[in-house]
């Protein structure tokens, strides 16, 4: 074997240039509200995790996929709330 790693970050609502033009402040409280964690993700996350991907702690690790999203996709309220903010 090659020893070569392959994993995936998938992040979920992370606070960017990118989604500044639809991040009002109503849509700002509900992703706060729905989200277990309670706030909305930043590109620190982001990053803190593809260092760890990169990093000896995780040498084992292969074939993942990181969800970065505080919670949202394990949480029940999701389908609730991503109706509202939608």
């Amino acid at each position: 074997m090659d020893g070569i790693r392959v994993n995936c970050i998938a992040p979920g609502f992370i606070d960017t240039p990118m989604v500044a033009p639809i991040m009002t402040e109503q849509r700002r409280e509900t992703l706060k509200r729905i989200i277990p964690l309670g706030r909305i993700g930043t590109a620190w996350d982001t990053a803190c995790t593809a260092l760890y991907l990169a990093s000896d702690d995780a040498s084992y690790v292969t074939g993942a996929t990181l969800i970065v999203d505080g919670g949202l996709l394990a949480s029940r309220r999701k389908a609730k709330g991503r109706r509202k903010f939608l």
